[in-house]
């Protein structure tokens, strides 16, 4: 590679414009554009230290120093741990005997290369069919194609011994997909192998104001989100809606794109490119864009620690009102006494008493000034006599259980039932038996879902059209029907219960 292509490959890959570079140099930026071409050789050492010094901040990413390896024919590259380390590399690399002919030397080349019209046809046309015969780019037509390429791209990936990451984004008509029941199975069976194999997933959603739409996206991804493995993002301002993108990204691999007017997909050409540059360029753009984009929902391994402990309990005590769904009778009204039958060492006991003596004072501190609305879940009473009638509460330790006792159970009543009668604001409704293995938290900003069967994770929802969707549901389905009727109706149930234990 000569100087230039070098330069030019350092600035595509890092997505740097010229006048950046030219103003880090003290050079014009058209100064900067020659050079990229060739028809100009850059001044001297110091030029070449600042330029190293400037690219060795920009290129510490996996997927850049991958590429850059490969153009440098230097696996070491990928290694790299430090920015002096990578320095020193780069001005080695720009400074060797190849990247010494440019600016004259390449012209004096030119003209001792001028050939007659005829010869200049000749190698053209032997240069255009050379590189249709070792073509890096494949063309695929219509949604078919978008549908083959998509899965090309799959099973190319799934070829690769080490895992990787997975790009995706598309705001385009997302009827390629739907229509094929084959091809959405494919889709699904082949993200699960990717998964299995340690690759993880980046996806930029598209998200509008059609919340059906919406849904309909959560709905298709919820079970690969519940891997762990996938990271959704959205871009929280409006697009134009005329210009639309679709990309999908293996970096080092390969990369699927196209692009089209309004409503016009089905007929567009979809490319897939292989070659390392291209691929890199691409993912180049895709981490551009997923600057400007939010995370749909943050999702979490509740494995136990304290700080995703910390986050929920605050989360739940905040100000504003709260709509709560839960797994069981709920760990917020869990009375303290209960944590003393847990079996576990005197350390880790008092931890817990003190954990929940805080949030539980912080909950009902809520009560007085913010309306609850609670949906709790009652325990069947042959599961209760067994001991089988698991305690849905959070603890750091896996290894910890807490079974209710017919007595511990009713203790526990009680305690929901001197909170709906001390707090006008606690507002509880009883569901059938039964068990959803989910609890879902709800106030006007934010939404959390824990999954408490394994694996184990906390969802945490923040795009303000879907907050509202989950407002708007327990809204129609709950709040609107709750009347003082309902309440004595529900205190009634419970006093019912406790006098039945």
């Amino acid at each position: 590679m000569t100087f230039s292509e070098k330069l030019d490959m350092l600035l595509n890959i890092t997505n740097t414009p010229n006048n950046l570079l030219a103003k880090v140099l003290s050079l014009d930026p058209s100064y900067i554009s020659r050079i990229r071409h060739g028809r100009r050789n850059i001044l001297g050492g110091d030029y070449i230290e600042n330029i190293a010094d400037f690219f060795s901040h920009r290129c510490m990413k996996e997927y850049i120093l991958s590429a850059l390896a490969a153009a440098m024919e230097n696996k070491e590259i990928e290694t790299v741990k430090t920015e002096e380390e990578l320095k020193e590399r780069l001005k080695t690399w720009l400074t060797d005997e190849h990247s010494k002919s440019g600016g004259v030397k390449n012209l004096f080349k030119d003209f001792a290369q001028i050939s007659n019209e005829e010869t200049a046809k000749k190698t053209a046309a032997d240069r255009e069919r050379s590189a249709a015969e070792n073509s890096n780019l494949m063309m695929f037509y219509g949604n078919v194609g978008r549908r083959q390429a998509t899965l090309s791209l799959f099973n190319r990936m799934l070829s690769n011994e080490k895992p990787g990451m997975l790009l995706m984004f598309s705001d385009e008509n997302s009827k390629w997909m739907k229509e094929s029941e084959e091809f959405e199975r494919e889709w699904e069976t082949l993200l699960w192998q990717l998964i299995l194999k340690g690759n993880k997933i980046k996806v930029i959603h598209k998200v509008s104001h059609d919340i059906d739409e919406m849904m309909e996206v959560v709905h298709r991804w919820l079970p690969l989100y519940v891997s762990g493995a996938v990271e959704p993002y959205y871009y929280p301002r409006l697009r134009d809606g005329i210009y639309k993108r679709t990309l999908t990204v293996a970096p080092g691999c390969a990369a699927v794109f196209a692009t089209s007017i309004g409503e016009s997909g089905e007929n567009t050409p979809n490319f897939m490119a292989t070659d390392k540059l291209t691929v890199d360029s691409f993912t180049n753009e895709f981490f551009s864009y997923l600057t400007l984009c939010r995370p749909l929902m943050k999702i979490s391994t509740a494995k136990r620690s304290e700080e995703v402990l910390a986050k929920l309990y605050e989360f739940i005590t905040s100000d504003g009102p709260l709509t709560i769904q839960g797994n069981s009778i709920g760990m917020m009204t869990l009375p303290i006494g209960l944590i003393n039958d847990i079996n576990c060492g005197k350390e880790v006991k008092q931890r817990l008493l003190e954990r929940q003596e805080l949030w539980s004072r912080r909950f009902e501190e809520k009560l007085k000034k913010d309306e609850v609305y609670h949906i709790i879940r009652l325990h069947d009473i042959a599961d209760l006599k067994k001991g089988s009638a698991c305690i849905r509460f959070i603890s750091e330790d896996d290894k910890l259980a807490l079974y209710y006792t017919t007595e511990t159970y009713k203790e526990h009543l009680k305690n929901i039932y001197r909170l709906m009668k001390e707090n006008e604001n606690y507002h509880v409704l009883v569901t059938a038996n039964g068990e959803n293995r989910f609890s879902v938290y709800c106030n006007e900003n934010e939404v959390r879902i824990f999954k408490d069967d394994e694996p184990a994770l906390i969802f945490e929802i923040t795009e303000q059209n879907m907050v509202s969707a989950f407002g708007d549901y327990f809204e129609q389905e709950i709040i609107l029907g709750y009347s003082e009727r309902t309440r004595k109706r529900m205190q009634k149930i419970i006093e019912d219960l406790i006098y039945f234990l």
